[in-house]
Order: C-alpha cells, then sequence, then structure tokens
C-alpha cells in the first residue's frame, strides 16, 4: 500500500494470527462502530483501509521482514505501538481504535543510515545520520524516496486530524474520561 495510506483499526494482531491483546469482549461492538465512523468520515478525502494491524517486535526494515509478519499476522499494516494501546484500553475496560499512516511501504526498505540516525523516542539526530551516511555513502540515493513518503504520510495524518476533529469522533468521550480514567488515575 502506498504512502500515506490511512489504516483505522480496532484489532491487533500478533505473529501466527493471534489477535490478542484486542478489545475487551464488552468494548467490540463499541470500538467496531467507533473504527466504521473514523474510517466513513476519512474516505472521501484519502485513501483508506479498514482492516487490523499487526504488532511488530522491532522496526521491519526490509521488505522481507514486512512480508514475513504480513504473513504470519494477516494483518495489513504493521507498527510497534498499537499493541500497548491495545493492552492499556483493555486493562482499563474501554475501547480503542488506531488511526495510523503508512510512511514506508512494504515494498520499501529502510536505509541504515536513516534508521541509525533516529533515537529511542523516534528523534532525528543529525551526526548520528551524517556518521551512518559516511558509512553507508550508497544510501544517499534511497533518501528523496524515503523523504516524499514520510511528507506524505505527514500530510494525510494532518488531513486526517482536521477531519475527525478534537475527539476522533469517539462517542461519549467525556464521559468515559470521567468514569474510567479517574479510576486508573
Amino acid at each position: 500500500m502506498p504512502p500515506g495510506t490511512v489504516i483505522v483499526a480496532d484489532q491487533v494482531m500478533g505473529a501466527g494470527k493471534d489477535s490478542t491483546p484486542s478489545q475487551d469482549p464488552r468494548m467490540a461492538m463499541h470500538a467496531a462502530a467507533w473504527a466504521d465512523r473514523v474510517a466513513d468520515r476519512l474516505r472521501p478525502a484519502m485513501r483508506v483501509l479498514r482492516v487490523p494491524m499487526a504488532e511488530a517486535p522491532r522496526v521491519l526494515e526490509t521488505i522481507d521482514d514486512k512480508r514475513t509478519l504480513a504473513a504470519s499476522s494477516g494483518a495489513a499494516a504493521a507498527d510497534m505501538e498499537t499493541g500497548a494501546i491495545a493492552r492499556f484500553a483493555r486493562s482499563i475496560r474501554g475501547p480503542w481504535i488506531a488511526i495510523r499512516v503508512v510512511a514506508d511501504g512494504a515494498d520499501m526498505t529502510l536505509p541504515a543510515s536513516a534508521l541509525a540516525a533516529v533515537d529511542q523516542l523516534g528523534r532525528m539526530q543529525p551526526l548520528a545520520f551524517a556518521r551512518a551516511l559516511a558509512r553507508h555513502p550508497t544510501e544517499v540515493v534511497q533518501m528523496p524516496a524515503l523523504a516524499r513518503s514520510f511528507r506524505t504520510a505527514l500530510a494525510s495524518l494532518r488531513t486526517a486530524r482536521t477531519l475527525l476533529g478534537d475527539h476522533f469522533l469517539a462517542p461519549g468521550w467525556a464521559a468515559f474520561q470521567d468514569t474510567q480514567l479517574r479510576e486508573v488515575l
């Protein structure tokens, strides 16, 4: 799927098509309806897939890494964060959905120099990037395509945010926030 594609999910799959962690059973119907509303709102303006996510145990650097996880999980897209959100939401018996945007498609290998330049919080470290690129100078030709992909993804994310508003079409968010999150905090 091309960069900029929006993924709306209410399930996260592990390897072996294991769908746990997923929705609290009492919340599954609400989460599915919420995800459908979000996807329906976005579809007129952008490419949207309403599919489960796969939980990746690490950055999927290569085309092979991406294909392997897709085959083992049955999911169309993967990230490293959605599983943690799902586990937290389930622990407080709340619904959750994921709204993700594809930055690096299944047909893109991430350059080692780009990966080496990002710290644990996802921030770009320019000096680390320069050192890594000096070690892998042939990767410079991959950078324009990677930059275009990330700009496209960011533009889609901004459009989705504008179309969805402050509460991302969540039903009864204020009431849920008052009753459930207060218990956690």
